[in-house]
């Protein structure tokens, strides 16, 4: 399940040291929680916002990619367009879901409504070695819960609300 480094990744690292981009920076642009950024999301739209967390559901549609991305706070959709990207996206595929990023982008919504920051720069925080287990059925025995906490934590929202209220 999550006990070895996929090759896929360990070459994606490989090729990202070679490019010079950190995989594990020593700092990065310091995000606002998403939750702040939602609710403020009438009177921002239009500004610029630095937003941090981890990827998830990438969606490639060829000069536009879309992702969501978490925090503790919540969860917003990210818009990379290759316009704005210029720097990036040639290497847009090195930076994958489950690893952790600080977006910088205007705060807008799709054409459906959906509120997304239009990406226009991004900072890899730090590279997933590990692909994240699957949300339904990765992570259900309840020893292997306890034993990889960590896990549990990131992909269970109900996990991660009682240790947060408990701790």
């Amino acid at each position: 399940m999550t006990d070895q480094i996929a090759d896929d990744r360990r070459q994606k690292l490989d090729k990202l040291r070679e490019l010079s981009i950190p995989p594990f920076p020593p700092r990065v642009p310091r995000p606002e929680p998403i939750a702040a950024l939602l609710a403020a999301q009438n009177e921002r739209k239009g500004q610029t916002v630095v937003a941090g967390g981890r990827l998830t559901q990438l969606r490639d549609f060829g000069k536009l990619r879309f992702s969501h991305l978490v925090d503790r706070s919540g969860g917003i959709q990210i818009g990379f367009e290759r316009d704005r990207l210029g720097e990036f996206w040639p290497n847009r595929k090195l930076v994958e879901a489950n690893d952790l990023v600080v977006i910088e982008g205007e705060l807008g919504t799709t054409q459906k409504g959906e509120p997304t920051i239009w990406a226009s720069r991004v900072v890899l925080a730090s590279k997933a070695l590990r692909h994240a287990p699957e949300k339904w059925a990765g992570l259900v025995d309840v020893e292997q819960r306890s034993r990889m906490r960590w896990v549990d934590l990131s992909i269970h929202d109900e996990a991660l609300a009682l240790a947060l209220e408990h701790g």
